[in-house]
């Protein structure tokens, strides 16, 4: 099996993300790969022609903005002890956008060589209504995503 360098792991902050990143970490510790945490946010609420039509003001919208990744930014470095963080020579990545687009590009860009991912198990009609991310990333990343299921008992690395 070849040698892990990069791992990117997408995380919406939630209990099973979590299990996500525990995973992620002991891989990218057995591997001594860089480890990348990333988040997405939501895109901008108005396009700028529509902020200048309700007299919003760019500047406040983007500083807002960039309070929004400020936070997310410091609470992915949460996610992870910094010794730990430093070991594995941690990324952290705030992303805005469409989640799968997002961590699909992130892929590419990084070249990561695996994806590790929550799934949350949303049931059938959920899926097919709102479409899962998970699934998405799986279809079209640029290289392997391993999918930390809920319901996943006693997952444990070699």
């Amino acid at each position: 099996m070849p040698k892990l360098r990069k791992i990117l792991v997408p995380t919406d902050f939630s209990a099973i993300s979590n299990r996500a990143i525990a995973v992620a970490v002991d891989m990218a510790k057995a591997n001594k790969a860089k480890l990348i945490l990333m988040t997405v946010i939501g895109d901008l609420p108005m396009t700028d022609e529509e902020m200048m039509m309700l007299r919003v003001s760019l500047d406040r919208v983007k500083a807002a903005n960039q309070e929004q990744i400020n936070v997310a930014t410091q609470k992915l470095k949460k996610l992870i002890r910094p010794e730990v963080a430093k070991s594995l020579r941690a990324q952290f990545l705030v992303h805005d956008g469409k989640p799968f687009v997002e961590i699909i590009r992130a892929a590419k860009d990084l070249k990561a060589d695996l994806i590790v991912m929550a799934s949350h198990g949303h049931s059938r009609v959920a899926e097919i209504l709102l479409g899962s991310t998970t699934d998405r990333v799986v279809q079209k990343a640029p290289c392997s995503v391993l999918v930390v299921r809920e319901n996943q008992p006693g997952f444990k690395m070699p």
